[in-house]
């Protein structure tokens, strides 16, 4: 299995590079940025990815997606709510980084290779046909990264819903899915990328 992720900026002049990776993604990242400042920009950039989505015949709540609020250290009391209401929503798992120190990151990467491995398996059935296992998968793409931490800190308990474990977050812009009619948590993420998985 081979994993192949694109980023894409938010900028409005990158809307048809945006659209074309949507059409073969698999999962999605969204990096909204904390900064109070962008609130209504992540918003934007989360309508334009649900536009995009649909535009290609796809909506985010059939592909795997987590959302990484970037930026933490940059955020208010008001980006705390967001973040605390869109994991209360428990419709994708939340994060919170500040990319640039390399916290979030991993997190946030493997919990979403995790959601598409098992959307991915039980369409192909990549368990059972090829004797793929889901946990092993994942351990080998975490060993793959730099500085990588531990499986079992990081991904939430099979069914227990999806906050992220150990304080994990995401931060920037980045798609990996999504439909709907407006961001979850109310405020959105803003896009500075879009990460598209496939397999």
């Amino acid at each position: 299995m081979k994993l192949k992720l694109f980023t894409v900026p938010g900028q409005v002049m990158h809307n048809s590079t945006r659209r074309i990776v949507l059409q073969g993604a698999d999962a999605i990242a969204f990096v909204a940025d904390s900064q109070p400042a962008k609130r209504q920009e992540n918003y934007k950039y989360w309508m334009n990815m649900v536009e995009n989505l649909k535009m290609n015949g796809l909506s985010i709540e059939a592909l795997p997606h987590v959302v990484q609020w970037n930026k933490k250290d940059l955020g208010d009391g008001a980006t705390a709510e967001a973040v605390a209401k869109m994991r209360a929503e428990n419709k994708q798992p939340v994060f919170e980084a500040i990319a640039v120190r390399g916290e979030g990151v991993v997190e946030t990467f493997l919990a979403l290779v995790d959601l598409t491995f098992e959307q991915i398996d039980r369409t192909y059935l990549l368990s059972s046909k090829v004797g793929l296992d889901r946990d092993l998968f994942i351990e080998e793409v975490r060993r793959c990264l730099v500085d990588p931490p531990r499986i079992e800190d990081i991904l939430p308990p099979r069914g227990s819903g999806g906050q992220g474990g150990a304080g994990g977050a995401l931060g920037g812009s980045g798609v990996l899915g999504g439909s709907g009619e407006s961001m979850p948590g109310a405020s959105g993420a803003a896009a500075d990328g879009t990460l598209a998985g496939g397999a």
